[in-house]
């Protein structure tokens, strides 16, 4: 089965369809001067975890369990400060006219993902969502994809999983999944090319060439990792 064989696809959802580390980054230091040690707080150990439910996040850092309350309530009083990556319905809109069923897979809590996916007019997309607090083991382990295959009823093998983060990769990989590293969110753009992604893309217009690409049965990136796919 080559990369081009899919029937699905399954969206990150912070620093892939929505910029929220500006946001993210002032409810952690905000958090963090009041449950912390005092010193600087560890952004980047933080971000190297997106994708795994928040309080997994503030065990592996030694904070206080009780911050992952705090974070969620500051974090739903600033929904104005995320932004929407620029693409990102163009994408979904194309996706949808290939009859491709979507799937979302995140690392927040369930209330904040669908205020969030509300606020934005994104909740109709999704025809499965899973979210940090189901029960499920956080990324990444791949239950939660295999969960959403079922959902969307395909094999989890013909899944697309798009994640900006080593974890939403490894993850894919570990589900048997086809893997697409978005080079634009939260990692370096090296990490994610080093990551073990089967396709990376720099951009959504990057990823919709892919993608009509393979629906034309091109097959651009067969059996090709780290294959750069820009848009023409």
């Amino acid at each position: 089965m080559g990369l081009h064989d899919f029937h699905a696809v399954v969206f990150d959802l912070d620093g892939v369809l929505i910029d929220s580390r500006p946001q993210m980054e002032f409810v952690f230091r905000e958090c963090y001067r009041e449950f912390g040690d005092g010193g600087e707080p560890p952004l980047q150990e933080f971000f190297e975890r997106m994708g795994m439910p928040l309080p997994e996040i503030l065990r592996e850092l030694g904070l206080p369990a009780e911050m992952s309350a705090r974070y969620r309530e500051m974090s739903r009083q600033l929904y104005k400060q995320i932004r929407v990556v620029p693409g990102v319905y163009g994408t979904l809109d194309l996706i949808k006219t290939l009859n491709l069923p979507l799937g979302l897979m995140t690392g927040k809590d369930r209330a904040r993902t669908l205020e969030i996916l509300g606020y934005f007019g994104l909740r109709h997309y999704f025809c499965g969502i899973v979210c940090g607090d189901d029960p499920h083991p956080g990324k990444p382990e791949p239950d939660g994809l295999w969960a959403l295959a079922d959902t969307l009823d395909v094999l989890p093998e013909r899944l697309v999983m798009v994640g900006d983060s080593v974890l939403d990769v490894r993850c894919g990989l570990a589900a048997g999944a086809i893997t697409a590293a978005a080079t634009w969110g939260f990692e370096s753009s090296e990490r994610m090319l080093g990551s073990g992604a089967h396709i990376c893309c720099s951009s959504f217009k990057a990823l919709e060439a892919w993608i009509v690409a393979c629906r034309r049965s091109f097959h651009p990136a067969t059996d090709l990792v780290y294959q750069e796919v820009e848009a023409e």
